[in-house]
């Protein structure tokens, strides 16, 4: 019997983030976990437990779910993660925005 899915209000933060940035770009669970050479349950895993994906993993995630800005992606993640501040995020992201 499939497990219930969790309601998007018990995710973490991170979890959150992950998968809205995955459903923004519309991407489905399947497709990334292909791109990025994991199986569905590693990416659904990352989602419901707000784990922050290995760095080659994020890497590819980032390019999937944003082609056009993947440091915009990435930084939102980061951030997520608490490993930006807010404010380290926006100068990320800016200087992405110049250099492109």
């Amino acid at each position: 019997m499939p497990r219930p899915r969790r309601d998007p209000g018990q995710l973490s933060y991170l979890g959150r983030v992950l998968r809205t940035l995955r459903e923004e770009a519309d991407v489905t669970l399947a497709d990334l976990a292909a791109a990025i050479g994991v199986h569905e349950k590693t990416v659904s895993r990352w989602e419901l437990s707000g784990i922050l994906p290995p760095a080659d993993q994020l890497d590819v995630l980032v390019r999937a779910v944003d082609p056009e800005s993947p440091t915009r992606a990435k930084a939102r993640i980061l951030e997520a993660a608490g490993l930006l501040d807010p404010r380290e995020a926006e100068i990320l992201t800016k200087a992405a925005e110049v250099r492109t």
